[in-house]
């Protein structure tokens, strides 16, 4: 089953291989990838095997044990200290989710007592997607949605390899 979203501030830099969507408003996306297990703890982000986008497997229909879905936001002033709604959908090459329920949850970056008007707070996001079932190889999206606005995405394809021993 799909567990729900952990969530840590940490301060993350980068957005190399995101897709922005034309998300304008205090809270960006700074990074968005793939790992085999990630958590966000302590404000950070511990990952093993991340950075991938493609997954193989020797048969179809297949089930992909555990993918992280790692996220950092920015967030701006006016948005800190209040609920923002984040929610991650996997969608196939037609647009439609292939997710068999909503994932996501609601997050918040809290103003330290330093910060002030025009100072950002990072906020780092963890959704591990437990049992993935896949019917067929192809091209998938990991689109984040901010407030119910798709605001970035990231590609995942899935592909057939020989089975271990089979000569190709």
């Amino acid at each position: 089953m799909i567990k729900d979203a952990a969530t840590t501030p940490q301060r993350t830099n980068g957005d190399a291989g995101i897709s922005a969507m034309g998300h304008t408003g205090p809270v960006r996306v700074t990074s968005l990838f793939l790992a085999d297990h990630a958590e966000a703890v302590g404000g950070k982000l511990y990952v093993t095997g991340g950075g991938w986008d493609t997954i193989r497997a020797s048969g179809f229909p297949t089930v992909h044990p555990h993918l992280s879905v790692c996220v950092a936001l920015e967030v701006g002033w006016e948005d800190m200290d209040r609920p923002i709604d984040v929610r991650v959908v996997l969608l196939d090459a037609d647009g439609r989710s292939t997710l068999p329920s909503a994932v996501g949850g609601r997050a918040e970056a809290r103003r330290a007592e330093h910060m002030g008007p025009g100072d950002t707070a990072p906020l780092l996001l963890v959704f591990n997607l437990l049992g993935l079932r896949f019917a067929n190889p192809g091209s998938f999206t990991v689109s984040v949605e901010l407030d119910s606005e798709p605001v970035a995405q990231i590609p995942l394809k899935l592909v057939q390899v020989p089975k271990p021993g089979n000569p190709t």
